[in-house]
């Protein structure tokens, strides 16, 4: 059996099924004989944002060990900013996630009145199906600390390893 090759879904538009929403933006890319990938940025709580990228052969998991948390967002705080068709803002307290999908969906999480952000997807190749699995591409600022803790002994800082 030939291994799976890797999909990146793209020309992403609003999931009309969805009802629009303040504080989340919910995505759907239908191409040509390729599965319907759906994606969604979500305030979870105040600087708190969730992702989701499923399709029909890339399900959540269907007895998940944690329940998935509700969004409690408070006083209408989080309100979107939306930018263009294809781009959206969902503020969060002092920290906003910019939604761009003109090709592929790339996240930019960052405080409000800050320039360089704080996290951000990676160009054409931000979400991808992978196999039998997913894969999501980031940017890497080779000055950040990556901190880990608990699965296997290894040094506090695990920048640079792989």
């Amino acid at each position: 059996m030939a291994p799976q090759q890797e999909y990146i879904p793209r020309n992403y538009e609003v999931d009309s099924s969805f009802a629009d929403s303040p504080s989340s933006i919910f995505l759907e890319s239908k191409e040509n004989n390729k599965p319907v990938v759906k994606f969604s940025v979500e305030a979870v709580r105040p600087g708190v944002f969730r992702t989701t990228f499923t399709s029909e052969t890339h399900p959540l998991p269907p007895r998940p060990s944690v329940k998935r948390p509700g969004a409690a967002l408070a006083n209408g705080t989080h309100a979107p900013e939306p930018l263009s068709e294809k781009k959206k803002q969902i503020s969060s307290g002092d920290v906003v996630a910019s939604i761009e999908f003109d090709d592929v969906p790339l996240v930019t999480v960052g405080f409000r009145d800050q320039e360089k952000p704080l996290h951000s997807d990676l160009p054409f190749r931000s979400y991808v199906l992978d196999g039998p699995g997913v894969a999501h591409y980031t940017r890497y600022n080779k000055n950040t600390l990556h901190v880990g803790l608990g699965e296997k002994s290894a040094p506090m800082n695990l920048s640079n390893r792989k």
